[in-house]
């Protein structure tokens, strides 16, 4: 993010009286654990007998198409990406996000736009723009950042067997060449392993820079995800508990 980024404020809309739930995200980058923490919040508070409502901010099968699509036919851009992804969540937050805070329902959040703020200004598109096209977007009752080094994000994921995707590390711009041609080269695993790895090292740094300024303007409540994992969740706890409707 350059300097004048840095100045802009971060509005997003006050959640409207009738929401009676409990809006809460979980973001961090990639191997932070996310998912993991969510899962265990969501068993704890159903115990509690509340409702819990998990929405993932991610692409659907419908937006993967059409992303491959423009990839494909030369139209792709990372506006049209945005745009893409925008539309799914605002989707989300009318169909899935804002009726259950009516019913006095608790939705967790795996991510939330400030994803997409961190990632997107990296590729170099401009974080007002960002916050204008997600001006749809609510403001959760609390944000917690799971934060973590990249390089234990890696080994996690690594350990995990899981493979990294062409956009989670960042490919589009660690191997600076045209979109379509480095799209290829990954899908015909032309890459290697140490180009992958660096490149996700990379990405996730800047990333998580963007985060820390991101989180500077916005109420977030950092934890050291590299903790154990039921002292995250414990802590997680901690700090969901005031904020918990009374039952009635």
């Amino acid at each position: 993010m350059n300097e004048n980024d840095q100045r802009i404020h971060i509005s997003l809309r006050e959640l409207p009286p009738t929401c009676k739930g409990l809006l809460i995200a979980v973001e961090g980058v990639d191997g932070a654990g996310k998912s993991s923490v969510i899962n265990q919040i969501k068993k704890w508070l159903e115990e509690k007998n509340y409702n819990v409502v998990v929405c993932k901010f991610r692409e659907s099968e419908c937006v993967k198409h059409v992303m491959q699509v423009l990839c494909n036919s030369g139209f792709y851009t990372l506006l049209s990406a945005v745009i893409n992804l925008s539309t799914e969540f605002a989707y989300k937050t009318d169909m899935l996000i804002l009726p259950n805070l009516k019913k006095g329902n608790i939705v967790l959040c795996d991510r939330y736009c400030y994803t997409t703020f961190a990632r997107e200004a990296v590729r170099g598109i401009d974080l007002k723009l960002l916050t204008e096209i997600y001006s749809f977007a609510y403001r959760p009752n609390l944000v917690i950042n799971l934060s973590i080094p990249e390089s234990v994000a890696y080994n996690r994921i690594i350990a995990a067997k899981r493979a990294i995707d062409f956009w989670e590390c960042g490919l589009d711009i660690f191997l600076q060449q045209d979109l379509s041609l480095a799209l290829k080269k990954y899908a015909e695993c032309k890459c290697g392993d140490e180009i992958i790895r660096q490149s996700f090292l990379f990405f996730l740094s800047k990333v998580k820079q963007n985060y820390e300024e991101i989180f500077q303007k916005e109420m977030c409540i950092k934890i050291n995800a590299e903790n154990g994992f039921n002292d995250v969740v414990f802590e997680v706890m901690q700090r969901i508990t005031p904020l918990l409707p009374t039952r009635p």
